[in-house]
Formats: structure tokens, sequence, C-alpha cells
């Protein structure tokens, strides 16, 4: 008589099945930790560098870190202008490479707008600051006055944005100076002032021969309508 070997199905412990069914999504947790710390690594950062504390005129700087073929860009920086008054914004650098400021200029009281841009399109790499402001202290707040920044751009030599994270700074404002003269200034870093403010719609010689056009055909298309409206009764 033959013997017959049966293969019994092996017993499970419970814990070995929910480790069995959980091990993909582990696995899934850890490639995502380590993929964004290392994008976080090599993600460029700019930030507000401000003293803790400021009494009359200080300096701000716009650092950044770990920019890669970095060919020009801009930002907003907002403040409280009862507090703080930005006088001039001069140009930065990143290793021995100067970043030029192209433009500065005053949005709104409490807000400005700066512009940078190598010349030519040759992409630069490291870390360094993009501008230098000077400020001063014209008010005083029982709270940190903030830098925020708003609409940050960078744009690689590819004309391509630039993934970038973008962090604020605030100051202490120990003893100010009475403010004089008008508000913020408009201007270059190094170059004579420009005035990029709006000034109104103003009309064209193209635009004054287009209108005059559609005047003229006014009465043509009147003398159309009112000839088939005669046909038609």
């Amino acid at each position: 008589m033959k013997e017959r070997h049966v293969n019994l199905p092996s017993r499970q412990r419970p814990w070995e099945k929910r480790f069995r069914s959980a091990w993909p999504i582990l696995c899934f947790f850890v490639f995502l930790v380590v993929s964004t710390d290392l994008f976080a690594e090599q993600l460029t950062v700019v930030r507000v560098q401000a003293p803790q504390s400021v009494s009359g005129q200080f300096e701000i700087l716009i650092d950044i870190d770990k920019a890669f073929n970095l060919d020009s860009g801009q930002f907003d920086l907002v403040f409280d202008p009862d507090t703080i008054q930005i006088q001039a914004v001069n140009n930065g650098a990143i290793g021995e490479t100067v970043v030029p400021v192209d433009l500065w200029n005053t949005l709104n009281p409490g807000r400005i707008r700066v512009l940078f841009n190598f010349p030519g399109v040759r992409g630069i790499s490291g870390t360094g600051h993009l501008a230098k402001i000077r400020a001063k202290a014209v008010g005083k707040t029982d709270r940190p006055v903030k830098f925020a920044f708003q609409k940050g751009l960078l744009v690689d030599k590819e004309a391509q944005s630039i993934p970038a994270r973008w962090l604020d700074g605030k100051v202490d404002v120990e003893n100010y100076i009475a403010r004089t003269g008008t508000a913020d200034a408009t201007g270059t870093g190094d170059a004579p002032e420009h005035d990029t403010r709006s000034r109104g719609m103003t009309i064209s010689t193209p635009m004054a021969i287009a209108g005059l056009a559609v005047l003229a055909c006014i009465p043509g298309l009147l003398l159309v309508l009112s000839r088939q409206k005669k046909r038609k009764s």
C-alpha cells in the first residue's frame, strides 16, 4: 500500500499577514520621504537677511542659496510703509559675479518691485545675494516689521522657471528717524532713475485712425439698414 503525502497549508500568524499587506505601503512611504529630502536639498532658496533689530538706517540682503543656471528674475517686497522707508536697491553678487539690478520701483506704498538680469545668456550658479536694499525706520511699532515676498520668479538660461522657496524676514524697530522728503524712490541700482509707473492710457495715431474709420462707416451702415427695412415693408 502506497503512502499518500498531503500538502497541508502552512499556518501564517496574523502579524505576518498584516506585515505583508502593509509592506508596499511602507516602501512607498520611505521612497516619498527620501525623494522629498533630496528635492529639498537641491531646491534654490531665496530669503530676506535682515538685522534682528534696527535703529534708523539699515541694510537688507536678499540672499540666494543653490542658484543653478540663473539668468534673470524679479520679486516684490511688501512691508509696513508707516514704519519702513526704502531708500535704494543696489546690485547683489553671486560669488565673484555681480547681479545687476536692472530696475526697481514703488508699485504702491509698502510694496516695491525689483528686476535683475545678467548680461547675455550664460547662467550663473552658486550662493550669494540678489540685491542690497538700503532702508530706514521711520516709525515705531510694538510688533516686528515683516518683509514678505510676493510674485517671486527665477528664470534659467533656457528661459524656464526655476523652482524656489521664498522665505520672508522681519526686524524689531528700536529707534527711528522722522520721515523726510518723498516716499520710496524709483530707479536702478547704479544707474539713473527710471519712472515705470503707469500714467494712464494714451491714444496713439493708429487708434485715432481706426476710430475715425468706424465713425465714417456708421452713416453707410444706417443707410443699408433703412433700405432693407423699406424692401421688407
